[in-house]
């Protein structure tokens, strides 16, 4: 078993405890991945920063999904499923955050240029 399925059984577990109906429209084939499972994979697949869906498919690979779902399947039924997972991701941030006040927000400052060249950039004229 690979980190893959162990975080996406930790997040189906979350899921699981989430007062939401994951069955938002009428399916009139019973999907062999539930919507439940399908969000799950598709927030397993975000929260390790798979970019990549033929990364995500290699990694299923000879596990217990790797039959289940099929990639355009699983593309599909994500872009359908959408509105559900943003409602799942503020209803974890909204437990995450649950009795904060302050948040602290770490940035990187980035230089616009570089003060050899201030004197030429028309950014910084006057400026300095």
């Amino acid at each position: 078993m690979n980190h893959l399925i162990q975080n996406y059984e930790i997040i189906l577990e979350a899921l699981a405890t989430m007062p939401i109906n994951f069955q938002p429209f009428r399916q009139p084939i019973q999907p062999k991945l539930s919507n439940k499972e399908c969000i799950a994979l598709s927030l397993t697949a975000e929260f390790m920063s798979i970019d990549s869906e033929n990364q995500l498919f290699r990694m299923l690979e000879e596990t217990k999904l790797s039959n289940r779902i099929e990639r355009m399947v699983f593309n599909r039924r994500r872009k359908l499923l959408f509105s559900l997972t943003e409602k799942v991701r503020r209803s974890m941030a909204g437990q995450l955050n649950a009795g904060e006040v302050f948040f602290i927000v770490d940035s990187m400052p980035l230089d616009i240029c570089k003060m050899s060249s201030s004197a030429r950039s028309s950014v910084v004229q006057g400026r300095i």
